[in-house]
């Protein structure tokens, strides 16, 4: 069997509101990986000229990120949920591994969210039937992040 290639780390975060999960819907245009798919926020973590040597941790690249995509500013770097490796695709719809680092962002509300980037802000009702409609529209990394967050942390 061969092993995927393992490409750039990468931040994501899991966005919660009272009553919903923020995601983004991704615009269906070559050159980005998933595209028309629901995903959670985030991106790569930048390195330098160094490619084994990132420049930033994985709490400011997810800061940067939601930033960057939201223009949502967090006062302290999320909760760190988990960091593994799962499988994704590339911008050119290959696959490969991925070293992920997942947090968790508990909002009060979504006052003064926006994309910032191309794409669409999508609103998933915090259930699991919800998440489970929207499962196939899900990317199946988001689908089950989505789902832990619910069985994890019911009450935030």
């Amino acid at each position: 069997m061969v092993e995927l290639p393992l490409a750039r780390p990468s931040a994501v975060a899991v966005i919660r509101t009272p009553a919903n999960f923020l995601v983004e819907g991704r615009p269906a245009q070559d050159g980005l990986s998933y595209p028309g798919m629901l995903q959670l926020f985030g991106g790569h973590i930048e390195f330098g000229e160094n490619p084994e040597e990132p420049v930033e941790t994985p709490e400011r690249a997810i800061c940067r990120e939601l930033y960057e995509e939201l223009g949502l500013v967090l006062p302290e770097a999320p909760r760190l949920i988990r960091v593994g490796i799962t499988e994704s695709r590339n911008r050119l719809g290959e696959p490969v591994r991925r070293r992920v680092s997942l947090f968790h962002v508990a909002l009060q509300n979504e006052i003064g969210l926006e994309m910032k980037i191309p794409g669409e802000l999508v609103r998933i009702p915090r259930s699991v039937q919800s998440i489970r409609v929207n499962k196939d529209h899900l990317t199946l990394f988001a689908y089950r992040s989505l789902l832990d967050s619910i069985i994890l942390m019911p009450g935030d």
